[in-house]
């Protein structure tokens, strides 16, 4: 199933032009992506590093927070669980 993601850029010093560069390494254009250059979406889930992720519902509510980096099939699982309410 596919699925809305919105891949957050989190870390202060990079910038629009290195996210555009990253979005080419991702395959088939899956993912959407953002910068939060002032760290609020950062500080609303409680990200205070930059090798953790969050999964959030799409009304905003955290459904996953893991402080290490997570793997592709524990994301997944993840992003199932959210698409399934």
């Amino acid at each position: 199933m596919k699925r809305p993601v919105l891949a957050l850029d989190v870390d202060p010093s990079d910038s629009a032009a290195m996210v555009a560069e990253f979005r080419q390494l991702v395959p088939g254009g899956a993912y959407s992506f953002a910068l939060d250059p002032g760290g609020a979406i950062a500080q609303r889930y409680g990200v205070r590093a930059l090798e953790e992720s969050v999964v959030a519902s799409p009304a905003g509510a955290l459904a996953f927070h893991n402080t290490t980096p997570p793997t592709v099939a524990t994301l997944e699982l993840e992003l199932e669980r959210v698409a399934a309410g």
